[in-house]
């Protein structure tokens, strides 16, 4: 692995990991951590709970781009080369999910 690849193999391990462990066991609870910087304590639970079920409306490609879309706040092309699809798939998936969610 070439320095500057580092990172977006190590991300690329890690979904591989991910996809791999929720085909043998099935999803499993997102925890967020921090998300609701300001607020009560109580508001950033309910915020990370409606956050979590949200998240399980969603394919787990739609879930995977989300996350890092958003979450680790990558770019559509890290993002589309983390995954190994084109970038295309990424607007998609994000259009996709965020509709989703919002519909909810």
């Amino acid at each position: 692995v070439r320095p500057d690849d580092a990172r977006g193999y190590a991300r690329r391990v890690l979904v591989n990991l991910s996809v791999d462990r929720w085909r043998r066991r099935g999803p499993e609870s997102v925890e967020l951590t921090e998300f609701a910087a300001s607020g009560s304590a109580e508001a950033g639970v309910d915020d990370r709970d409606e956050i979590v079920r949200l998240l399980r409306t969603l394919s787990p490609h739609q879930r995977r781009v989300i996350v890092l879309r958003y979450f680790d706040d990558l770019t559509e092309p890290e993002v589309a080369r983390t995954l190994g699809v084109s970038v295309g798939t990424v607007k998609s998936a994000c259009s996709r999910g965020l509709a989703c969610c919002v519909s909810n």
